[in-house]
């Protein structure tokens, strides 16, 4: 006996309401979540109405990512765009994005925050200290050595968070 509390099943367009008012979603992998439990007419449909309520928009979502990774996670354009292309964002709205959210001066600025950052992480002085800088020739070459070392730990660092060789090299050779 079916009573007026059985509960039905959501249909393709409330699972997907829901999905989105969860967590932003792009349109790829809101389409691969709603195709895993509804046959492919409702999807469309469900992913046409969608984007006419404005709840699913690729280049909104691909703003606020830039925005994100950029300024909580501290990751350079080259590793945010590789991401966004890896979850369905085309170029040109990748380009965009980026363009808008991060322009080139306010990634060095992320830049310059992220290096110091990994300095302090990993004990490093901007300047030599006093007790250092009188020593014998073989301290200073050990002492450049040692630099040149954390020089090249940071590069690797840099790199892997997705900032440009060039603007690397750029902030290292500054400071």
């Amino acid at each position: 006996m079916a009573g007026k509390n059985a509960k039905r099943p959501a249909t393709a367009i409330e699972y997907g309401i829901a999905l989105v008012a969860a967590r932003s979603r792009t349109e790829k992998g809101l389409r691969e979540r709603l195709e895993a439990r509804y046959p492919e007419s409702e999807v469309v449909a469900a992913m046409d109405r969608l984007r006419e309520l404005r709840m699913v928009d690729d280049a909104v979502w691909a703003v606020r990512f830039v925005q994100d990774r950029s300024g909580r996670v501290g990751h350079g354009r080259h590793r945010i765009g590789r991401e966004m292309v890896r979850r369905g964002i085309d170029a040109a709205t990748v380009e965009k994005a980026l363009a808008e959210a991060l322009p080139e001066e306010g990634e060095r600025v992320r830049a310059l925050a992220v290096l110091a950052t990994l300095r302090s992480r990993l004990g490093v002085e901007d300047e030599p200290s006093p007790t250092t800088a009188g020593h014998a020739v073989v301290d200073r070459m050990a002492a450049r050595r040692d630099a040149e070392r954390i020089k090249a730990r940071l590069f690797r660092r840099m790199l892997a968070r997705g900032y440009s060789a060039s603007l690397v090299r750029d902030l290292l050779a500054v400071s």
